[in-house]
């Protein structure tokens, strides 16, 4: 997916996160957007509380819920946004 787009920013969660669901509303309308534009922005999320992602959170160093990282096509690491996310 990354390669498709330039960027994809992404969204590590937790559902029982306060901060994680006041986001989520605001991130929805956000990637509604973006889907809906010529950008080559592509939102995502990534619920962390699902073993399956257990290994994204050591190979993205996520330490805190809500995090966002921006990935850029042909970019091996990704950007972390470290502003308010509130």
């Amino acid at each position: 997916a990354i390669e498709e787009n330039s960027f994809i920013a992404v969204l590590f969660y937790a559902p029982w996160c306060g901060h994680s669901r006041r986001l989520a509303p605001h991130w929805t309308d956000a990637s509604v957007v973006f889907h809906n534009s010529d950008f080559g922005i592509v939102l995502g999320k990534v619920d962390m509380t699902k073993p399956a992602n257990a290994e994204l959170r050591t190979r993205y160093g996520i330490r805190g819920f809500p995090t966002l990282k921006v990935f850029k096509a042909h970019s091996e690491l990704p950007y972390e946004f470290r502003g308010a996310l509130d």
